[in-house]
């Protein structure tokens, strides 16, 4: 894939809080199902549920807020801060900027056709990994949090015998309010409820 469409006026090595997606290639429910609204995880699903609460063992800049493993998806909601740096980071003290004025249409809206249940109220900016990589290199960035999580269910899933794939890309979205920080927890929280599958 040649396209990019990342914030190009935001370092995501930077101190933040981001609402990412990522999903299962060609959105196969290798995760599980929703009965009754409640999520049933699969073999897959355990790991990525489990892999979530891992991430902080391997990148120490990182504060997680809260996600949700979905059949073919997960959400997360998860904050930087300074490598070395300890202690839980709020909100408030790692809100993004405003976009600047001209870069609103830099993103992407996706709906429950990409993000599940129903459509997000946020937009969600599509990444290409290949294009991160590249302009974005370094341990301590959204791509690489997002690369090991996904690597290490990938590996742990075949070992397990499990044909799994990704889908190559991910979504993200950058907070910016304590409204919005709130309000993406509680469609986190919701997710299963929505789900119209």
């Amino acid at each position: 894939m040649g396209y990019d469409m990342r914030a190009s006026w935001w370092d995501y090595s930077q101190i933040g809080c981001y609402f990412l997606t990522v999903c299962t290639f060609d959105r196969q429910h290798y995760f599980g199902d929703v009965v009754n609204s409640s999520m049933q995880l699969s073999h897959v699903g355990v790991l990525a549920d489990e892999a979530w609460y891992w991430i902080p063992l391997h990148q120490q800049n990182v504060t997680l807020h809260a996600h949700i493993v979905m059949p073919d998806h997960v959400h997360m909601l998860f904050s930087l801060h300074a490598p070395g740096s300890y202690g839980s980071v709020g909100p408030r003290t790692c809100l993004g900027p405003t976009e600047p004025a001209g870069r609103e249409s830099a993103g992407r809206e996706i709906g429950s056709h990409h993000v599940g249940a129903k459509a997000c109220p946020w937009p969600l900016r599509a990444h290409n990994h290949r294009s991160i990589r590249y302009r974005n290199p370094g341990k301590h960035t959204v791509s690489s949090i997002v690369g090991g999580y996904k690597s290490i269910i990938t590996t742990k899933a075949r070992q397990q015998g499990y044909d799994f794939r990704w889908q190559p890309s991910f979504y993200d979205r950058i907070v910016r309010s304590d409204d919005e920080f709130v309000n993406i927890v509680r469609y986190i929280q919701q997710n299963p409820q929505r789900w119209k599958r």
